[in-house]
């Protein structure tokens, strides 16, 4: 067996460290292997070393081609980790150490990209740890139900699972089941189609109005929901007191599975779409786990808090009990991007003076996206300063604090940055970073508070300015006249960002040493991608020079070799011309193949 080779022995030892399962390999097979251990080892030593080399070569996981093999490839060797081995959260990025020390010399190209090759797998591991647990709950549960009924083949819709087919169709195989993948074939098309068509269709459309507001008011005479709890970071029991079905656009008593709609309770921790932050997602569900409603938006209305999505798993009650399940994962990732918001607000006032004014802000796990008021495309040097000011703040580990104090008080502190023209509530929630607000209320006048970023917020942000660990500026761009719009990145972001771009400077400098027609081929892709490349934007006009340098290259290539080619087209047509006989009607000549237009036009003024 290869696994017994000395290639995989490292590898294997790996494994075993990584997992902390009791034993290591013994290379049993079958039936000498009932708990499926050694056939665990052998799935992640294959799966890590064709991720290592199929990222390295420009794969990464995802939902179309090569890249969903990729992503089947990660998920089912995290899979078996976690439940033959017990391994943790982070193992299969750990693995990558092993491949990259056993086969870098004779494969260098891993060893450059170790770092990007981890993060891209650290990343996957994060988001199908959010699945998994759920996902094989809701298999066994429902998988027990077929068996109970006499069934033994797992009906097509696989995919809500959260598993690739492929690997449902193995958890079916470990008890004796089948999925009907002719079934699943079918779903998959009509959930292809349905995405084409996505956005506005009457069953999942979520419009409410005077209506909707009359009924919750009047006819179920509930209050206004509490979302104090949003601040807390903490999951709390709640009662189902609205319910709504978006297909038959009507409040109800019971939602059942597959539907899609809106729960309305009487407090949440769920955080609604506001200020420019998007909203919370995760799930509700029963105690017993067999009632679940996947939230996959939150938004405002009124006073209420619609808690937007679909019932996965049997059926919710209008007046149930509930137990909430906010995704924190996901709002840690919204946060440094929010409170880095803030910083940027201070840093762009800074350096572009105080007429500079927030229009706009989109905060989401992602990015940051901020649109502000100037007359002009900033300079580099803006740029740069602006990013320094910002991690400058993130080195001095500043802390966060938030008070609730009135508008009509705060509103005196002359560095308070608000939008202003916007209507606020008598008493506001204040957000300051490295001062407290109630310190700068007792002088307000004072112009030392200017050295801090003080604003009215409503949103969920850090508590020290360290957490955020990184920011950089991707984009600006203009939005409109006289408004400009910034996008950047902080944490894990701004980590890929800079693993993104390490990667294509050493494939520039890299291509800067190819010569001849490889050198052409080279140049087009790097210039594909480096138009694509969402790296910083100080980082990018730096990479540009490199980029005109390698260009400059290829065009001397090019121009040499079409001076050489139109002087064998030339010389080729003369010598047909030599060997002409009088009574020549017409003339066939084959040419070589990489011969351009303006070659022949300059072989043809010969005659």
């Amino acid at each position: 067996s290869n696994y017994d080779t000395d290639i995989f022995e490292n590898i294997l030892k790996g494994i075993q460290t990584e997992t902390n399962v009791n034993r290591g390999y013994t290379g049993l097979l079958g039936s000498k292997d009932p708990q499926g251990i050694d056939m665990a080892y052998r799935v992640l030593a294959d799966h890590i070393r064709t991720l290592t080399f199929s990222i390295a070569d420009g794969a990464q996981p995802g939902s179309q081609g090569r890249n969903s093999v990729i992503r089947s490839i990660l998920r089912r060797g995290i899979r078996y980790g976690k439940t033959k081995l017990g391994a943790e959260l982070g193992f299969f990025t750990k693995l990558v150490d092993y491949v990259v020390d056993e086969m870098s010399d004779f494969y260098p190209e891993i060893k450059k990209k170790k770092d990007l090759i981890k993060n891209i797998i650290y990343q996957e591991e994060v988001r199908f740890a959010k699945t998994i647990d759920k996902g094989e709950l809701l298999f066994a549960r429902e998988s027990k139900k077929l068996k109970q009924n006499g069934k033994n083949v797992v009906p097509g819709d696989i995919e809500r699972y959260g598993f690739p087919p492929d690997l449902s169709e193995i958890m079916a195989e470990e008890i004796d089941m089948k999925c009907d993948m002719d079934e699943y074939n079918q779903c998959f098309d009509k959930h292809r189609e349905k995405s084409k068509n996505i956005t506005g269709t009457d069953d999942t459309k979520i419009d409410f109005g005077d209506k909707e507001r009359v009924y919750l008011v009047d006819v179920l005479k509930i209050n206004e929901t509490d979302d104090s709890y949003k601040y807390t970071w903490k999951d709390i029991s709640v009662n189902c007191v609205g319910l709504y079905n978006a297909k038959s656009k009507e409040f109800v008593k019971e939602l059942n599975e597959n539907s899609f709609g809106v729960m309305i309770l009487n407090n949440t921790p769920y955080y609604a779409e506001s200020g420019g932050q998007i909203g919370d997602i995760g799930y509700i569900k029963s105690d017993d786990n067999e009632n679940e409603f996947e939230v996959t938006d939150v938004q405002h209305f009124g006073g209420f808090v619609l808690h937007i999505g679909r019932v996965t798993n049997g059926a919710i009650k209008l007046n149930g009990k509930y137990s909430t399940g906010v995704d924190y994962d996901n709002r840690r990732k919204i946060a440094p991007n929010h409170t880095m918001t803030h910083v940027l607000n201070y840093g762009l006032r800074e350096v572009l003076g105080s007429e500079c004014n927030q229009k706009g802000s989109l905060v989401d796990a992602d990015k940051t996206r901020f649109d502000f008021s100037h007359g002009k495309a900033l300079t580099i040097d803006q740029i740069v300063k602006i990013e320094n000011i910002v991690n400058d703040i993130i080195g001095q580990e500043l802390d966060i604090f938030t008070e609730e104090i009135e508008y009509s008080s705060i509103i005196t502190v002359k560095a308070l940055r608000a939008m202003f023209g916007e209507r606020y509530p008598k008493t506001v929630r204040v957000v300051s970073i490295g001062c407290k607000p109630s310190d700068a209320l007792k002088a307000p006048n004072d112009n030392r508070w200017f050295k801090f970023s003080i604003e009215l917020c409503g949103g969920t942000h850090l508590k020290n300015t360290k957490e955020a660990q990184k920011f950089i500026i991707i984009s600006e761009d203009a939005l409109s006249s006289g408004v400009r719009r910034m996008v950047a990145v902080t944490y894990d972001g701004a980590k890929q960002a800079i693993l993104e771009a390490n990667e294509l400077e050493q494939e520039i400098d890299d291509a800067l040493l190819v010569e001849g027609s490889k050198l052409v081929k080279e140049c087009a892709r790097l210039n594909d991608k480096f138009a694509n490349a969402y790296i910083g934007y100080k980082r990018k006009h730096d990479l540009k020079k490199k980029m005109k340098k390698l260009n400059a290259k290829s065009l001397k290539f090019k121009q040499k070799a079409s001076k050489s080619l139109s002087k064998n087209v030339k010389d080729s047509i003369k010598k047909v011309i030599d060997n002409l006989k009088s009574d020549t009607m017409f003339i066939v000549q084959k040419m070589d193949a990489q011969v351009d237009a303006k070659s022949l036009k300059e072989g043809i003024k010969i005659w």
